[in-house]
């Protein structure tokens, strides 16, 4: 609706005449001819002003445009004003005294002045019409699609003129096709920034129809599953299922999507060479105005590196950085563990805290780079002396603390131990030198030394320290009783060991006789050293 007079135009559109109507009809088909061949907004709203122009002769066109203050008019076309004229006519303040523009925007209304040396309307302008001699100027509005003035479309005259009929049906022609190639040009540019957004975007993007078949997908969602674009078309997205969720989680979602027409969250998908990964997953239901469901819409992101990145954190907060064994806080927890099936069965647990002897001399001498290689080597020896069930960490420079779950009896701890303190003990080779180390090794026993970690630790090692100020290479226990136990049970094993290697055992037999029948029943077999008589 632009207004009364043109309404009354519109009506009176069956008063033109047969070569009036012809003229209007070629307007309107050259107009849709530049609009087929895709000619820019801007080339068709200036062809509007020039065919106009040659409809109403001695007259220019031209299409002004509020600026996104909504307070400025600047020209947007007008193929037939010299610069110095648009240049003037740029920055127009809309008001009374604004010209027939002006008064467009200000009264919301159709401005038709005949003479603009003398009307009012034009009076802020009056040194524009001297200067190019516009006698009259028609303008009337030019609307956005919801119906709101955001311009104007003008036809000005070196004659002073009202316009008839004809006149107002070009005007009226005029402003909307300017209006709809302007709504086409918003358009145009709201799909080219979607593409934009869409092949641009670093998240996958799927788009789906109502019955969830693949309509699109852009570039970095065929880059991140393997798939082309011609592959996917069709398909549902099934075909990225990995197999890892239930029917459960997908019902779960799916009724979410129903409700809340969203659902996002972490989800394991397949890529086409197989792979599984991780991916956020955003869903959205799209509906259109009369509330019918249209589309999908899925956004994603691969987040395996933040995943890595979360494992490897996880795997860093339990673990020593140069040994990769696991560190004290993870220790911790798995002693007390241990200490709690002990104490259930019941059962002992042996708590040992060894470090290398003269470490910081043999670090000083071969270099930082030397020693780490040495204490990876060292954790490596260590982890191969002690059982799956076992727990070792290393809890800073050459200190490291083992716990040993069923060692009940002091022969099985020191035969463990010794063979601990012996492999450290063969050469090994670094920094192109053959070194020999030793250890020392203090044993707490749970629950005979303590029942907590803090003090399991703190009993193993002071016996460490007694081991080591004893001239390390060895162990000791933290209670006396136990080191002498555990001295016999050493001394007897090196007398057996040397008993065998020098051919010291003598067989005896000792006869079992039936009474009954007086007879040799059997006999046993008892080795005896040949010092015992």
């Amino acid at each position: 609706m632009l207004n009364d007079g043109l309404s009354a135009a519109n009506a009176e559109f069956c008063t033109l005449t047969g070569a009036e109507q012809e003229k209007i009809l070629r307007l309107q088909q050259s107009i849709l001819e530049s609009v087929t061949h895709g000619d820019s907004y801007l080339d068709v709203i200036g062809q509007v002003c020039k065919l106009e122009e040659q409809l109403l002769p001695n007259s220019i066109g031209s299409v002004m445009l509020l600026d996104h203050s909504g307070e400025v008019l600047n020209v947007l076309a007008a193929p037939s004003v010299p610069p110095e004229g648009i240049s003037q006519l740029n920055g127009l303040r809309p008001g009374p005294g604004g010209g027939s523009c002006g008064n467009v925007i200000y009264t919301q209304q159709p401005q038709f002045v005949s003479n603009t040396f003398t009307d009012p309307r034009w009076e802020n302008l009056r040194h524009l019409a001297y200067n190019f001699n516009l006698c009259s100027c028609w303008s009337v509005p030019v609307y956005s699609r919801q119906r709101k003035v955001i311009g104007t479309f003008a036809l000005s005259s070196f004659e002073h003129r009202s316009p008839s009929p004809f006149h107002l049906r070009l005007l009226e022609i005029g402003a909307s096709i300017v209006s709809i190639m302007l709504d086409r040009n918003r358009s145009q540019e709201s799909l080219r920034l979607f593409e934009q957004v869409f092949e641009g975007a670093e998240e996958g993007i799927m788009i789906t129809d109502a019955d969830i078949r693949i309509l699109s997908v852009n570039k970095t969602f065929t880059k991140i599953l393997g798939y082309t674009q011609d592959e996917l078309r069709g398909q549902t997205p099934k075909v990225f299922s990995s197999g890892q969720h239930g029917a459960d989680f997908y019902r779960t979602m799916w009724k979410q999507i129903e409700a809340k027409r969203y659902w996002r969250g972490e989800i394991w998908n397949r890529r086409k060479n197989g792979e599984i990964f991780p991916e956020w997953l955003s869903i959205s239901a799209v509906y259109d105005q009369s509330e019918q469901l249209t589309h999908y819409i899925g956004i994603f992101s691969d987040i395996s590196e933040l995943k890595n990145a979360e494992e490897q954190i996880q795997y860093l907060s339990t673990h020593d950085i140069l040994t990769g064994l696991p560190n004290q806080t993870a220790f911790k927890d798995r002693l007390q563990q241990a200490i709690a099936l002990a104490a259930n069965r019941p059962g002992k647990v042996a708590v040992l805290s060894l470090d290398l002897d003269n470490f910081k001399l043999l670090n000083d001498s071969l270099g930082l780079h030397a020693g780490d290689e040495l204490l990876r080597r060292v954790a490596t020896v260590l982890k191969s002396c002690i059982a799956d069930t076992d727990s070792l960490c290393r809890i800073g420079s050459d200190e490291f603390l083992l716990a040993l779950p069923g060692c009940n009896d002091t022969e099985t701890i020191s035969t463990v131990v010794d063979s601990m303190i012996e492999k450290v003990r063969q050469p090994i080779r670094i920094a192109e030198q053959t070194l020999s180390l030793s250890c020392s090794v203090g044993i707490a026993v749970y629950p005979d030394d303590g029942s907590q970690y803090d003090s399991l630790v703190m009993r193993a090692s002071e016996a460490r320290r007694k081991a080591k100020k004893d001239g390390g290479n060895g162990y000791r226990y933290c209670t006396e009783q136990l080191n002498s136990n555990s001295f016999e049970f050493l001394r007897l094993a090196h007398e057996l060991r040397d008993a065998v290697s020098l051919k010291q055992f003598v067989l005896h037999f000792q006869p079992q006789i039936d009474l009954a029948r007086e007879a040799l029943n059997k006999s046993n077999r008892k080795p005896r050293l040949a010092t015992q008589a």
